[in-house]
């Protein structure tokens, strides 16, 4: 039996007193609604765990499983390449075989970004940093560029700073940056035009600007240029919206900054900003095998 227990105020109205049981009881029902809320988390976040670790282990496979056939396939073009007659150009064995390289090259690029891209949503980034001039790192990448540049008959034009800049980075993920710019560049600029790489230095940080003649950039559409997945919706280029998006990750995790700066028309100038030295509080630390983890 449950006592309905009430007063009457001054206006007459009649309100209910609320028991000490009542009140006892609403304060555990509360609680297991807390707790309720509380598991279904906690089981959310395991379930998210174990997807990520599923596609981790997917990424890692399909890796190490696509690279493999993929090399092959690069590598049987190129003996294509050196049996033809390159007196002959235009040939229909020529073209299929460029059909391949250029087949291949998407693929691995997408493996390599869908890997990085695991690792950056992971908040992950292994970084061996080391003081590295700047300057061979470009040189490295315009020769891996040369062959699409001469496809297009662009021109490489170097105006880098007398000084030997060197930035504290991983060689290796700033050349893959510098590698995605230059290939961006090369992809909208028009035949016979002129892309310039060009370094300089400023109250501590060390500045590399890429230049291409290209179409240029909507300005409403600077601002998601860095996106995942993003691409311009008059994009007549093939892409995955992945390479921006992974450089930005790459230079984030160095304390540097990279921009654009266009217009339509007057083509693309991409600015990448690195410290020539390490940040004085930095957010990465040292591991076991000495390698600095972001």
């Amino acid at each position: 039996m449950s006592l309905d227990l009430r007063c009457c105020g001054y206006s007459g109205r009649v309100c209910p007193i609320e028991t000490k049981s009542q009140k006892q009881e609403q304060e555990l029902k509360l609680l297991k609604a807390a707790f309720r809320r509380t598991q279904e988390s906690a089981d959310r976040n395991t379930s998210r765990l174990e997807a990520l670790q599923s596609r981790e282990e997917l990424l890692a496979i399909l890796s190490h499983e696509l690279k493999n056939p993929l090399t092959a396939l690069s590598m049987i073009s190129e003996l294509l390449d050196r049996e033809q007659d390159f007196s002959k150009k235009g040939t229909l064995t020529q073209r299929l075989s460029q059909t391949i390289k250029t087949a291949v090259q998407q693929m691995l690029t997408l493996t390599s970004d869908l890997i990085d891209l695991n690792k950056l949503e992971e908040g992950h980034i292994k970084l061996d940093v080391s003081l590295t001039s700047l300057c061979p790192l470009i040189d490295s990448a315009l020769l891996t560029h040369s062959i699409a540049a001469e496809s297009k008959w662009i021109q490489f034009e170097k105006r880098l700073s007398p000084d030997h800049l060197s930035v504290f980075c991983d060689p290796s993920r700033i050349l893959q940056v510098i590698s995605n710019l230059l290939g961006n560049a090369i992809k909208f600029s028009p035949p016979g035009g002129v892309i310039r790489i060009e370094t300089t230095s400023k109250a501590g940080q060390v500045i590399l600007v890429i230049r291409d003649q290209g179409c240029g950039i909507d300005p409403e559409q600077i601002p998601h240029l860095f996106k995942k997945f993003w691409q311009a919706k008059k994009e007549n280029h093939p892409g995955y919206g992945l390479g921006l998006f992974i450089s930005k990750k790459i230079i984030d995790a160095h304390h540097g900054q990279i921009w654009v700066e266009s217009n339509p028309l007057e083509g693309s100038a991409f600015y990448v900003s690195l410290p020539g030295s390490l940040p004085s509080q930095p957010n990465f630390y040292i591991d076991q095998n000495n390698d600095f983890v972001s």
